[in-house]
């Protein structure tokens, strides 16, 4: 103690050769500088203070008319996500609030991981991610769905694939490299992928978020059963892009990381029945109205990279749910195959084995 107390003594006292003057002043400037931080901290308290009693006002006033709604007593980290606030954000987790607790918004506790990537604008949630992160936030947790914040990505988020593309591609990175699950499972048993796929393609779908996802590691091999709006079941991602009348560049990317082309539906059907019949021609045969409608060059892709699709058993088959008009587009390719040469159908063979080669190298 007689030492500390020497030390501050001698910290505190003019030095030798200081003048009165100088000694005095720098006292001054050092007790100025304390005051001013202590008053700057006062005003950024009392500015964080109104932020939040702002904020709070705003979300009562726009969800207190929903189910199981609770009305806030103190402002929460939640509110600040919701809105994409970083600086309220930051001010809450530095006085203590966990990063990862479950806090209380809207009609459910939620993970603050899960309310950004539902609520926020591409850019804050990129920033809104990179505050949690810092603060040790767990980015694999799940909501009462079994819904990651991947799953509310494209399930739930503001974010359109059309305007905000880059965002999206950025906070998927984010979320697989910060160990969110890529394959995670929601209620409804699907992955981010497969809710991606089961998407009817149109112009605004963009085939490079599949690529990423690949990339990523989505496995393309998980099966799906389906219920709304038509119930059937996918055995693998190749069957629900045929099925949503993706382009074979999406087929392509699917089968080049490991999707299974010869894996067989419930029914024991190969893919290339699926490029030439829906589910209701499955259970009504007589249904002629639609068949041509499928995607004919799904059939010829499927044919020319499976060596069973091709298979007489298998293209008997599909004969069954195609036109019968020598002059339609499926019939042209189904006589096309039928009269391929055995010498044709081994080099696809050859290709379909050199194709599966280098996935298993690619999986060591």
């Amino acid at each position: 103690q007689a030492s500390n107390s020497s030390n501050f003594s001698h910290q505190n006292m003019a030095q030798p050769g200081m003048r009165p003057q100088d000694y005095y002043h720098g006292q001054f400037e050092q007790q100025s500088d304390h005051n001013i931080n202590k008053v700057q901290q006062q005003i950024n308290n009392e500015s964080s203070e109104q932020m939040c009693k702002e904020i709070m006002e705003r979300y009562i006033k726009e969800y207190k008319g929903v189910i199981d709604f609770e009305n806030p007593t103190a402002c929460s980290p939640c509110y600040h996500v919701w809105l994409g606030d970083s600086d309220g954000l930051r001010y809450h987790l530095q006085n203590k609030n966990d990063v990862n607790n479950l806090y209380h918004f809207g009609g459910s506790k939620n993970h603050l991981v899960l309310i950004a990537s539902e609520h926020c604008d591409g850019e804050k949630m990129i920033e809104i991610f990179n505050i949690l992160k810092e603060f040790g936030a767990d980015f694999n947790v799940t909501s009462k769905e079994k819904c990651t914040a991947l799953h509310n990505l494209v399930l739930k988020s503001k974010l359109s694939i059309q305007n905000d593309l880059e965002s999206i591609k950025t906070i998927i990175s984010f979320l697989v490299d910060n160990r969110c699950n890529i394959n995670a499972r929601d209620f409804s048993k699907r992955t981010i992928l497969i809710n991606c796929l089961s998407k009817k393609y149109n112009a605004v779908n963009d085939i490079s978020i599949i690529d990423l996802l690949l990339k990523k590691g989505a496995d393309p091999n998980i099966s799906c059963e389906f219920t709304l709006p038509e119930p059937y079941f996918a055995p693998n991602a190749l069957f629900i892009a045929i099925k949503n009348k993706w382009p074979n560049e999406v087929l392509d990317l699917l089968l080049n990381h490991g999707a299974n082309i010869d894996q067989l539906d419930k029914n024991g059907y190969h893919l290339l029945l699926w490029t030439v019949m829906d589910k209701k021609d499955k259970n009504n045969k007589k249904n002629k109205e639609s068949k041509d409608e499928m995607k004919p060059c799904a059939m010829d892709w499927v044919l020319e990279h499976s060596y069973e699709a091709s298979d007489p058993k298998n293209l008997g088959a599909a004969e069954k749910y195609i036109s019968r008009n020598p002059f339609s587009t499926k019939r042209r390719i189904f006589a096309r195959w039928k009269n391929r040469s055995p010498e044709y159908r081994q080099r696809v063979k050859e290709i379909c084995e050199q194709r599966e080669q280098r996935n298993k190298n690619l999986k060591k």
